[in-house]
């Protein structure tokens, strides 16, 4: 998992994606969870495989950080060759819900935060940032 966090820091995304396959994928096709070692005789239920999902919210959907004390979310969105993600993370009894869709020289962007909570975003894609009101205008194209 150190390895994830150093492609992180890179903006690594497609890269991290590709090498999270090849390193957890077969643990999950063969027992249907991720092990603390790389032996399935090992432990296979603790909690460090909650940190590949912190990698993929964080540096494959944007959820770079959450500040619950200033209520703000800064979203990073990073190269990659992915057409969309999406995604919901809880915040009290509510959620912070994200999604983008990317063509050759736009990406689109829509957040829907719990009242009182700010966006910034960092674009690092080199593309034109569209922001969307709906979730359903990733589908359609609307502006």
């Amino acid at each position: 998992m150190l390895r994830f966090e150093l492609l992180s820091r890179e903006g690594r995304t497609d890269q991290t994606l590709r090498e999270m396959g090849d390193y957890l994928m077969y643990m999950v096709e063969r027992t249907g969870t991720l092990w603390e070692n790389q032996q399935d005789h090992a432990s296979l239920n603790h909690g460090f495989a909650s940190h590949a999902v912190v990698t993929l919210y964080r540096d494959v959907l944007g959820a770079h950080e959450i500040d619950l004390v200033n209520k703000r979310v800064t979203v990073r969105l990073n190269p990659t060759a992915l057409p969309a993600c999406s995604g919901k993370l809880p915040v009290g009894d509510d959620f912070i819900s994200l999604a983008w869709r990317q063509d050759s020289d736009t990406v689109s962007l829509f957040a829907e935060m719990p009242v009182g909570f700010t966006l910034q975003v960092e674009n690092n894609t080199g593309k034109t940032l569209n922001r969307v009101d709906t979730p359903d205008a990733l589908v359609s194209g609307e502006k």
